[in-house]
C-alpha cells in the first residue's frame, strides 16, 4: 500500500542518519521487598525533563530507556520508601546498551496518606459478596452484569441502575471473565473456553462457537466496528510500529488510514535482533518476516539475549484506539497526537495533546459506556486519577481520584461513575465492587 512505501524510503534515509546517533540505553530488571517478593505496580521513573515512567508487572519486572547516562530514576510503591538510583556508563553490560538493575525497596514506618473525600465523592459499596465470591462485571446494553459463584455454583447475576437484582442464573461452564468484542458482542471465558451470551426473553443464553486461545487471537486485530466499517490494527518493525486500517464487517481490508512508528526502540530492537542473528548464523535475507525466536533451539549464552529480546524490547508501542462520539479516536503517545476518523474511515480532527504529559504513571485511555467521553488512568503509588481528555484540544479537563482504595482493579466509566473492584485486607482475598460518583 501507498503507505508501506512511503514508510520503507524513509526507512532507508533514516538507518544512514541513525549509525551517527548514540544508542539509547536500557534499563531493566526488577524491584522486590527485602524478602524477595516481586512489587507488582511499582511505578520506576526517569527523573530527566521528559524522563519515561516504567511500571512494574506481576512479577515485579520493569524496562525503560533513557536517552543517555548518566541518569537518575525514582522508585515508588504505596507504603515503601521512595527509592533514588543512579545510574553511570560503568554498569553497562559487556558488549551492550543495557543495564540490568535489581532494586529492593523497604517498609516504610510512615502512615499511608489519607486524601480527603467529599460528600459528592463518596464511595459506595454495589456489591458486597459476604457468602459468594465475585469473579467479574461487564455493562451489557447499559445494565450491570456480575459474575458470581455460591457453595460452588456460578451464576449470572444482572442489576438494575439502583443496584437490584433483577435476573439470576446458574450456569454450569467454569468460566472466569467477561469479554466484549469490536462487534459489541459478550462472551465469558475459561481457561480455553469461550462462550457467547445472549440476553432473550429475560434468559441468558451460552453458545460454545470457539476456544479462548482462537477468540482472543480472531479479536487482537480488531478495535471496533460502526456500521459497516471496521477498524483493525496490525504491528511490524517488531511490534514497534502500528498501521491501522478500515475493513468491511467481512474483514475485507479496503485501506490503510494511519501509520504510527517509535523510531527510538524500532531502531535499538532491529539492532539487537540482527544481532542475535548474526550469532546465530543465520542470514536476515533467507527469512520471510521476523523469525519467531522461541521455536528454535539456541546456545546457552543466548538464552538471556533472547528473553531480553522477546519480553522487554518487543512490547508494543502504546497508542489505543477507542470508539468515542461515532468516531475513532487513536490516542497516538509516541507522537502526542490525538487524531479522529468518522465511521466511514475519513479523517476529521488531528491536534496535539498533552493530557498524557502532565503526571506520570499512565496506564490506560477508557471510554465511558455510552462512549462519549475518554478519560486517562494514571496510576501512581497504587492510587489511581482519572484526567476527562478534551477531544478537541487533547487536553485534561476535570480530574477524579479514587480516594478511598488502593491499587483498585478493572476501572470502568458508566453515566457519572467510575467501578472498580477492590480486594479487602483480611475478607478470604475476595473482590467487592465499588462506584465513586465523577464530579
Amino acid at each position: 500500500m501507498k503507505w508501506s512505501f512511503i514508510l520503507i524510503a524513509f526507512l532507508i534515509n533514516l538507518v544512514g542518519f541513525s549509525q551517527n546517533v548514540e544508542k539509547p540505553v536500557v534499563l531493566y530488571g526488577a524491584v522486590t521487598t527485602t524478602d524477595g517478593y516481586p512489587l507488582n505496580s511499582a511505578h520506576v521513573r526517569d527523573l530527566t525533563e521528559g524522563g519515561n515512567t516504567s511500571i512494574t508487572d506481576k512479577e515485579g519486572n520493569f524496562s525503560l530507556i533513557v536517552d543517555s547516562l548518566p541518569a537518575n530514576l525514582e522508585i515508588t510503591y504505596v507504603g515503601y520508601k521512595n527509592k533514588l538510583v543512579s545510574v553511570s556508563k560503568k554498569k553497562l553490560e559487556k558488549g551492550t546498551n543495557k543495564i540490568r538493575l535489581s532494586v529492593v525497596m523497604e517498609l516504610d514506618s510512615v502512615a499511608l496518606p489519607t486524601i480527603p473525600v467529599r460528600p459528592e465523592e463518596k464511595v459506595e459499596t454495589v456489591f458486597d459478596p459476604y457468602r459468594a465470591y465475585l469473579f467479574d462485571y461487564i455493562f451489557m446494553d447499559g445494565q450491570l452484569l456480575l459474575l458470581v459463584s455460591e457453595s460452588g455454583q456460578r451464576r449470572l447475576q444482572l442489576l438494575d441502575e439502583n443496584h437490584n437484582t433483577i435476573l439470576k442464573q446458574n450456569i454450569s461452564h467454569t468460566v472466569f471473565e467477561f469479554e466484549e468484542d469490536c462487534m459489541g458482542y459478550y462472551h465469558l471465558l475459561g481457561e480455553d473456553s469461550a462462550y457467547q451470551v445472549i440476553l432473550e426473553d429475560n434468559q441468558f443464553t451460552l453458545f460454545a462457537n470457539t476456544s479462548r486461545s482462537a477468540l482472543e487471537e480472531a479479536l487482537k486485530p480488531c478495535v471496533s466496528c460502526k456500521g459497516e466499517i471496521c477498524i483493525v490494527q496490525g504491528y511490524k518493525d517488531h511490534n514497534q510500529t502500528k498501521v491501522i486500517y478500515k475493513t468491511n464487517r467481512q474483514g475485507n481490508p479496503i485501506d490503510s488510514i494511519y501509520g504510527i512508528t517509535n523510531k527510538v526502540t524500532k531502531n535499538y530492537t532491529v539492532s539487537t535482533y540482527n544481532e542475535i542473528l548474526a550469532q546465530l548464523c543465520i542470514d536476515p535475507m533467507d527469512i520471510e518476516g521476523e523469525l519467531d525466536l522461541s521455536k528454535i533451539n539456541v546456545p546457552r549464552q543466548l538464552e538471556q539475549e533472547i528473553w531480553f529480546y522477546q519480553k522487554i524490547l518487543t512490547k508494543p508501542v502504546f497508542c489505543p484506539i477507542l470508539p468515542v462520539n461515532n468516531h475513532f479516536y487513536i490516542f497516538d503517545h509516541v507522537n502526542n497526537e490525538l487524531v479522529a476518523f468518522d465511521i466511514a474511515g475519513n479523517l476529521t480532527h488531528q491536534t496535539k495533546s498533552s493530557y498524557n504529559k502532565k503526571r506520570a504513571g499512565l496506564k490506560e485511555i477508557l471510554v465511558n459506556g455510552s462512549e462519549t467521553k475518554a478519560f486517562a488512568l494514571f496510576i501512581k503509588s497504587g492510587r489511581a486519577q482519572l484526567d476527562e481528555i478534551n477531544l478537541e484540544t487533547g487536553d485534561s479537563e476535570s480530574s477524579y481520584v479514587l480516594a478511598e482504595h488502593y491499587f483498585p482493579e478493572k476501572i470502568g466509566v458508566k453515566d457519572d461513575y467510575v467501578y472498580y473492584l477492590f480486594k479487602e485486607a483480611g475478607f478470604e482475598n475476595k473482590f467487592r465492587l465499588y462506584r465513586q460518583r465523577l464530579r
